[in-house]
């Protein structure tokens, strides 16, 4: 079941989604954010190539001129709502699916099954439920539902 959370999250990124793509960015994370007081909306984006401050700012300003324009959703008004866009950090722990094709060519440590210890890895590619991982023994593709823990290590772009 869909909480009112849950779907104006949803509403949020289908909105979104496109500005930010338009921009020239991936939308890695969307979370709304609510304490006592006021609602703060956290951005998380990627670049191939990288990013700096300059254009982080102008996406954040174009999203920022988005949000009274998306509308209300029944029960959830976008108003009144703290932005923050950032980078995902080149320690980013993976929390989607989507973020493996994201970062393809990027070293990671995994976490598999009842694994104790952590793999290091470059993602390869990625395709639908499963990810295509280069380990020093090879390359292998695996469910990513097998893969309990995912980390950026920020190594050097495509070294385990």
């Amino acid at each position: 079941m869909n909480t009112a959370q849950d779907i104006l999250e949803q509403h949020l990124w289908s909105v979104l989604e496109p500005v930010i793509n338009a921009e020239g960015f991936q939308c890695v994370d969307l979370q709304l954010q609510r304490n006592r007081r006021a609602r703060r909306l956290a951005v998380i984006v990627y670049r191939a190539g990288g990013m700096d401050a300059a254009s982080l700012e102008a996406l954040a300003r174009e999203v920022q001129f988005q949000l009274p324009l998306i509308g209300d959703v029944p029960g959830n008004a976008i108003d009144d709502v703290t932005l923050e866009v950032s980078s995902p950090g080149v320690e980013r722990v993976l929390r989607w699916p989507r973020e493996y094709a994201i970062f393809a060519d990027k070293a990671v440590r995994v976490l598999r099954g009842d694994a104790t210890e952590w793999e290091p890895a470059v993602i390869v590619s990625s395709a639908g439920e499963s990810v295509t991982l280069r380990f020093d023994r090879g390359e292998e593709t695996v469910p990513i539902a097998t893969i309990r823990r995912a980390q950026l290590t920020g190594a050097e772009r495509g070294s385990i």
